[in-house]
């Protein structure tokens, strides 16, 4: 029923109805009634809310406990997106972020490829190793609409709220030169058409064979995974 079904019934029930003193007594006594029940409703509305609310925070996103949910002391209040903002890269991982960027023409605009290669250097003392990555950002990417197949299909690849990542390994020795030259590639293609690839080497110059410089490749495969998923890679695009 409609709101104008509803009216047209309402003036009919009460047509040749007159208002006396008992009947607007009765009203009122009525309508009080009916707006304390409507309080007590909404009441347990928000107590339900602030439990479920309250159980997603101690469970946490995936159902599982959370680490620490005495951390989570206004739980019943909701946080606005922003306050879910992905974790910031470790210093190893800004650092190396940072030395890739730097070679980033500034005002490279949206939808522009680049591909920064740098030798980077851990700091830990296991030595420094050639690390490249590759950029893009095309809403457009044809792989948007076979990448959902073509990752289940492969056991290195996982899907995320936000796109598809895969780590594995990469085989620079190309030219056949230095058969001990590892790599492990890292990539991420979002479901907005960002796409990130680092691959990391044991060693420099690897497009030529270069000399290994270290056990193995500079970035492990956790490493990779945090790095290609950060958003930072598209500050400079513009």
């Amino acid at each position: 029923m409609n709101d104008h079904e509803m009216t047209d019934l309402l003036e009919r029930a009460t047509r040749g109805v007159h208002g006396t003193q008992e009947l607007v007594a009765g009203g009122v006594r009525r309508g009080q009634r009916r707006e304390g029940r409507k309080r007590l409703s909404v009441l347990a509305g928000a107590v339900a809310v602030a439990a479920v609310v309250t159980t997603t925070a101690t469970l946490g996103p995936f159902g599982d406990k959370a680490s620490d949910p005495d951390k989570d002391v206004a739980a019943s209040v909701v946080k606005p997106k922003s306050a879910q903002a992905p974790a910031a890269l470790p210093p190893k991982l800004e650092r190396l972020q940072r030395q890739l960027l730097a070679t980033v023409p500034a005002g490279l605009p949206a939808g522009t490829i680049y591909g920064p290669t740098v030798d980077f250097d851990p700091l830990d003392g296991t030595g420094q190793a050639t690390v490249q990555a590759i950029v893009a950002k095309d809403p457009d990417d044809p792989l948007l609409t076979t990448w959902a197949t073509r990752c289940a299909e492969l056991a290195d690849c996982s899907e995320t709220d936000d796109g598809w990542v895969l780590i594995a390994p990469s085989t620079p020795d190309v030219l056949g030169v230095n058969p001990d030259l590892e790599g492990t590639r890292g990539f991420y293609l979002g479901r907005d058409g960002t796409s990130v690839t680092v691959v990391a080497y044991n060693g420099t110059d690897p497009a030529m064979g270069g000399p290994v410089t270290r056990e193995n490749p500079v970035l492990n495969r956790d490493e990779l995974a945090q790095l290609v998923t950060d958003p930072g890679w598209f500050d400079g695009l513009r």
